[in-house]
């Protein structure tokens, strides 16, 4: 289902993603919306897999979880090198610590003991690895920037590779799927689509006050009521469900809404604004899709599988939006 989806995203995206129109200059074109997306977001995704896999090697008991655990610090230790190496190149200052919903999930982890914790283990390196998969191929795909699309190549193959891995060695161990009352599935999902609301309200308060094409404006302000309403659902399903509701963003959100703030009113924040939920509400599209499949409480299953159609739909709206667009003018 989830590959079935990520087909039927490739069409249209391609046909607006590596469109760039001519109102923007040579020096703000200089890092495409999706090349420092994909790069801050693989960067952040490394720093988490590093802190719980070192975690699971101090804690693991399983020798085939501790056997994971030491290749995927491995992996993700080189490809922030190769990352930190292209955001130097590329004069982009890289997050340097968890983002949110990473630091809520190590607090998890560091509660847990046995089985218990190398179940919630391997359940974040199976989602991180999924997040990121579906990333790296958007920018293989799509992407402006070389060098990224070839690390996007490389990484779309080696995470897919790393989330099997990761799979098997949880089917093997039979490891229980509770985690407090709550699976890890579940408060991932929670943490992260309460994340996705608060992101995506905060690109469009910017763009609802000050997008200068009416469509984007309509679509801006739909966004801020949705996305709203959206965290007040999930807020109240979490408390439910003994997770306290996230309340923070992370350093690529505040950092893209500074740059959406620091623009001048006119085309080039709107493109900005558009490409920025773009990105965003693709991964969230894949994230939410797993949920409502892979979810242990019908609850959580239920909304994620709504969000996923929901997140879909918006996504196709930006891009119609900019597919429209009189790109030559």
């Amino acid at each position: 289902m989830v590959q079935a989806t990520f087909n039927r995203f490739a069409g249209i995206v391609a046909a607006v993603a590596l469109t760039i129109p001519s109102f923007l200059s040579a020096a703000a074109t200089s890092l495409h919306v999706q090349d420092r997306a994909f790069m801050m977001y693989a960067i952040e995704q490394d720093l988490a897999q590093v802190a719980f896999g070192e975690l699971a090697l101090e804690r693991a008991t399983e020798p085939e979880v501790k056997r994971f655990a030491a290749s995927s610090v491995a992996y993700h230790r080189a490809s922030s090198e190769r990352l930190q190496a292209a955001a130097n190149r590329l004069e982009v200052k890289p997050p340097t610590t968890l983002n949110p919903v990473a630091s809520r999930t190590e607090a998890t982890l560091k509660k847990l003991t046995g089985p218990s914790f190398e179940q919630a283990f391997l359940t974040s390196a199976v989602i991180a690895n999924l997040n990121g998969m579906f990333s790296a191929r958007r920018e293989m795909a799509h992407g402006f920037d070389a060098g990224l699309r070839a690390e996007g190549a490389r990484q779309a193959k080696e995470l897919l590779a790393n989330r099997r891995d990761a799979e098997r060695v949880g089917r093997r161990l039979k490891l229980p799927a509770q985690e407090g009352g709550v699976t890890a599935e579940d408060r991932n999902y929670l943490l992260y689509a309460m994340h996705i609301d608060m992101a995506q309200r905060g690109f469009a308060e910017i763009a609802a006050d000050r997008a200068t094409d009416p469509r984007v404006r309509g679509l801006a302000r739909d966004l801020v009521k949705y996305h709203t309403d959206s965290y007040d659902r999930l807020a109240q399903l979490a408390t439910a469900k003994g997770v306290e509701p996230l309340r923070e963003v992370s350093a690529i959100t505040t950092g893209t809404k500074e740059r959406l703030r620091g623009m001048e009113d006119g085309p080039l924040l709107d493109w900005t604004f558009l490409n920025a939920h773009a990105f965003t509400s693709y991964g969230a599209h894949y994230r939410y899709e797993r949920a409502s499949i892979a979810g242990g409480d019908t609850q959580v299953k239920a909304i994620a599988g709504q969000g996923a159609r929901d997140s879909r739909r918006q996504h196709w709206r930006s891009l119609r939006i900019m597919n429209d667009w009189r790109w030559n003018t």
